[in-house]
């Protein structure tokens, strides 16, 4: 974060943003007309680390990157551009594939206008922009929760870590969850969730980098309850067959699209027979607290989580495999099972 903020101290902030930096998972500008709603995502180190191996889950994972952003705030995309980077050892079959996965996301969203192009590069990566236009402001953001909100999620976590773990360690046996690798951005839920949230992130990042940087941004902390039940079934598969602590699904950063969001106490009762009505099945993880500390409720037993360590090993830059056995280890020391 300090970082980020290292390069756009440069930057003159139009007053007419309503997002501060790190508070949303999209930037909104007010409009003569109403609210523009954008974000970019790029696709590059999970390309170069081998993470994703099959081109139409690239192309499907570039737009729902930004797709999945702009639910976070509660809003629909309208259009998005995408750009991608063309190495020469790539041949026009592969750009077919990639193509193919693009389309086949706008298809499944709706999206009514978009535009894909081309440009010379050393080596493949994708980059989309996502955008939309609302009369009203987004209700929610990233900053708002406060201590004794009920926390959720709209689905289960782990799936994209557990694909690009697959795709290091298993070799062949690793196509058909590659191949199969289609995560959902969160559109569906979005509006509904808006009505409720009071604070709302998507975990592309993985569920525990997304609880982290809530916790940062809010100053409130986190008591979750940790069992297999988070997690996507893709994700039990593959700790299974490489017998790894399902943690490191939660704790790598190449996670999925659900939508983590909070939810005031006082509105539980409201908000479950709401969401039981739309035929919504939430999954609720916990709950805000005072103390600017995360928490896991394991075996009914409280486990204090100290993050720093992983916070440092993700500013030094390391390789896949001593990642790994980095947060292995981090789950071990802390009864993480």
């Amino acid at each position: 974060m300090s970082f980020v903020k290292s390069l756009i101290d440069s930057y003159q902030r139009t007053g007419r943003q309503l997002n501060l930096p790190f508070a949303s998972d999209a930037e909104i500008i007010k409009t003569q007309s109403g609210y523009a709603c954008v974000t970019i995502d790029t696709v590059s180190e999970e390309i170069e680390m081998g993470l994703i191996q099959s081109l139409e889950a690239l192309g499907w994972l570039t737009v729902t990157a930004s797709v999945s952003d702009l639910a976070a705030i509660g809003v629909e995309t309208q259009n998005v551009h995408v750009a991608i980077g063309w190495a020469d050892d790539k041949s026009e079959l592969e750009k077919l594939k990639i193509v193919s996965g693009i389309k086949a996301s706008l298809q499944k969203y709706l999206i009514p206008f978009f535009d894909i192009s081309f440009f010379e590069s050393k080596k493949l990566i994708t980059s989309c922009t996502a955008f939309a236009e609302t009369a009203q402001s987004p209700k929610v953001q990233r900053i708002g929760m406060q201590p004794g909100d009920l926390v959720f999620i709209t689905g289960p976590i782990g799936w994209g870590n557990a694909v690009a773990f697959a795709n290091l360690t298993l070799g062949e046996k690793a196509k058909n969850f590659d191949l199969n690798y289609r995560p959902l951005a969160r559109i569906e839920d979005a509006e509904f969730i808006a009505k409720w949230a009071t604070s709302a992130i998507d975990t592309s990042d993985g569920l525990l980098f997304s609880l982290d940087l809530l916790q940062q941004l809010n100053g409130n902390g986190f008591q979750v309850s940790y069992s297999e039940h988070l997690y996507h079934p893709v994700a039990i598969e593959v700790a299974r067959l490489t017998q790894v602590n399902p943690f490191l699904f939660m704790a790598a950063q190449n996670g999925e699209f659900e939508i983590l969001f909070t939810v005031a106490s006082k509105n539980e009762r409201l908000f479950t027979q709401a969401a039981k009505e739309s035929g919504k099945n939430f999954i609720k993880i916990g709950k805000v607290t005072e103390n600017n500390t995360l928490c896991f409720e394991v075996s009914e037993k409280l486990q204090t989580l100290d993050l720093t360590s992983i916070r440092n090993l993700l500013q030094e830059g390391v390789d896949p495999k001593n990642y790994v056995l980095a947060m292995l280890k981090f789950a071990s020391n802390n009864r993480i099972h």
